[in-house]
Formats: structure tokens, sequence, C-alpha cells
């Protein structure tokens, strides 16, 4: 995806826009159900759209009926996200559970979205076997074989090894010539596996994670001559390398590495933020991350998943409460998204995390780019 999911809704955000979010079945006969589910969708999106848009809403129809027709429910995964604004259709595939909802208005819901793009993680996956040595470039759970002059590495003997004569006639001690094999041999794959972890590197940039297989002698080697140990993300036993199909690489030990780096990047990142609450760096709450964010003050936003709160908007002071003002202003149902909206206008990198882990800033949080003026 050349252009981030979230900036390319935003660039086609015109009203009405439509978001319609449903779980779906991976497999027959439960994946039956779907169309039928997703044609009675439809039909409460065009009423959703006649009863607060009237005509202009209407010009929607003809695409929301092209919906049924365009998606293919062979590949179905966990859930689909379909969301429509004039002259603007796009379907996204979601691999992991949704509640079903259909949002009409004046921006998309993208929660689902950012979502999907915290689990589609770059990183690569390095195969390691007494034979070759396979690069995989890894995007989710989508990955490619890297083909080209650094990958992949055929490990071949580079010296003849010549069997043992006799000594002279004064003893019948062996002679052997090439030394000890088995010590060559071994020092011949470590100085082979130091050159690739050095072509590696360049493809490491930008803090790029990495994950490695291969049988306990290689991965203990690798790990301990890498010079890329903080970019190891995980090490999976056993060699994949002569495997055909589905196992070659193992995408279920991939998919159980990344859970476990994206967790623990998530307790780092609590610890950081808890860290940068104490220096005064951090605003919690509704009220406090909006009036930070629309002056400019943030870094990074991180919300609770599934934190929804309606509020009002005011239009005289650009305040926001949950409560409304007395002056003339805007009412959302999910004054979240809308602020959510607006940090990814402003370049603000948000993340979404699990329920209940900001409990102490009222479930929503902005890092702040410098230290908040002592009141």
């Amino acid at each position: 995806m050349e252009l981030e999911l979230e900036r390319e809704l935003k660039i086609h955000q015109s009203v009405p826009c439509v978001s319609i979010v449903l779980p779906t079945q991976r497999t027959s006969p439960g994946r039956r159900v779907d169309p039928p589910r997703l044609k009675k969708i439809i039909s409460n999106a065009k009423k959703l759209l006649k009863e607060k848009y009237g005509s202009v809403g209407e010009k929607i129809f003809p695409q929301l009926d092209h919906l049924n027709e365009e998606i293919n429910f062979l590949e179905n995964q966990a859930a689909l996200g379909l969301y429509l604004s004039p002259n603007f259709t796009r379907i996204i595939r979601f691999d992991f559970p949704v509640d079903e909802k259909i949002t009409v208005g004046e921006h998309f819901e993208i929660r689902e979205v950012l979502q999907l793009k915290q689990q589609q993680i770059r990183y690569y996956f390095l195969s390691l076997s007494k034979k070759t040595i396979q690069l995989f470039k890894g995007h989710g759970k989508e990955l490619k074989e890297v083909k080209n002059n650094d990958f992949p590495i055929s490990i071949t003997s580079t010296y003849n090894y010549q069997k043992p004569s006799r000594g002279s006639s004064y003893g019948n001690a062996l002679k052997n010539t090439e030394g000890d094999k088995s010590i060559k041999e071994e020092k011949q794959l470590i100085a082979i596996l130091r050159s690739a972890d050095a072509k590696l590197k360049p493809y490491l940039e930008h803090d790029v994670p990495f994950i490695i297989s291969g049988v306990p002698q290689l991965t203990g080697y690798f790990k301990k001559i890498t010079h890329s140990k903080r970019n190891l993300m995980g090490i999976i036993g056993g060699n994949y390398s002569n495997r055909k199909g589905k196992d070659n690489p193992p995408v279920k030990q991939i998919e159980f590495e990344l859970k476990a780096w994206q967790n623990q990047k998530e307790d780092e990142f609590l610890d950081a933020l808890n860290d940068a609450f104490g220096k005064r760096r951090v605003a919690g709450g509704l009220e406090e991350v909006w009036h930070a964010l629309k002056n400019g003050m943030g870094q990074i936003m991180v919300v609770e998943k599934d934190f929804h709160q309606a509020g009002f908007l005011s239009e005289a002071t650009g305040n926001l409460s949950r409560r409304a003002p007395k002056e003339k202003h805007q009412i959302f149902s999910d004054v979240v998204d809308y602020i959510i909206l607006t940090a990814i206008e402003k370049n603000v990198n948000v993340k979404l995390i699990g329920n209940d882990k900001l409990y102490e800033h009222d479930r929503i949080a902005l890092l702040l780019r410098y230290n908040k003026e002592v009141k």
C-alpha cells in the first residue's frame, strides 16, 4: 500500500461518507450468509443516507448496489470494511473480530483501519539452514522472498578435504594435512553467517525488526554474532528451507512472534508514557488532549480501542466539552473519532491500545512535543 489507508480515506472524505464494517465467515456453509446479510446492511445504509442527506445521499446508491458484485466472498477473512463517498469506494478486509456497524456522516469511521495498520508490521524473516540462507520481506501476514545479489545465499564447502595419509616410516601416526574437518566447517559456517548478517543490516534501517529460524546451532551462532540484536524480534526453531507450501515460511509461528513483539512494544510505550507524564509531557482526558492537539503540541496520541464518547464543540471558542455549551456548537455522537481524525490531519501518530490500559489518563492521552506550562 503506497498510501497509508487512513490518509487515503482522509483525502477522499467528502459528504456523505458511508462506513460499513461487518464480521464475515471464512468457511462454508457459514460463508453463504454473508451476501444476504450485506444486502440487508446496504438497504439500511440507503435509509440512513436518504434520511440524513436526501437527494444528495441517493447519489451514492449505485455505488452501494455494486458492492455485492465487487466482493469475492471466497476471499473472506474475519471481517470486511466498506468505505464510500461520492466517486470513491474502498473495500478492506480485516483479520480480526469486529462489531457490525453502519455510519453515515461527514467523515469515515477509521478505527478498524488504524488497528489493521498497527497489525501490519513491516519486518524481515531470515531462514537459516546448512544449505541455504533465505530472506523474506514481511508485511503483516504477507511474505515475499528477497531474490537479488544479497539473497539467497548458497552454503557450499570452499575447500577440498584430503583423506588422512600415513606418516614417516618411523611411526604409524596418520598425517592430517587439512586439520580437523569439523573445526574448519564450523569456522566456515560462522564466516558465512557473518556475511549474511552484514548483508541483512541495510534492510533493517529505521528500526525494522526481523525474525530468524533454524536449528538451535545456527540460530545460536547467529544471535551471538549479529550486529542487529536490537532489531531481533524472535527466534523460531526448526529448518523450514526445504519445506514446500504453507510451512515455508512458518506463518503461524511468525504470527505468534509478531503478537508477542507487539505486546512487548505496547508495554514499553506505556512505560515511556508514564515516565513522560511525570515530566509534564502528557495531556490526558478529552478536553486536555483536544486543547493541546489544536495548539500543535501533539507528538503521539494513544486511545483505548473501544473508547467512544458523545461531545460538543463550541463554534465561538473552539473548545470541546462533554456537556452542551450555551453558545452555538456542533454535536458529535462520537467526539473521539473527530479527535482521531484531527490528529491524523495534523500528522500526529495515532495508536490504539487495549481497553482499561489508559485508566489513569481518562482513556485517551497525548504525548507532547514539549512540557506543559505549569498553571
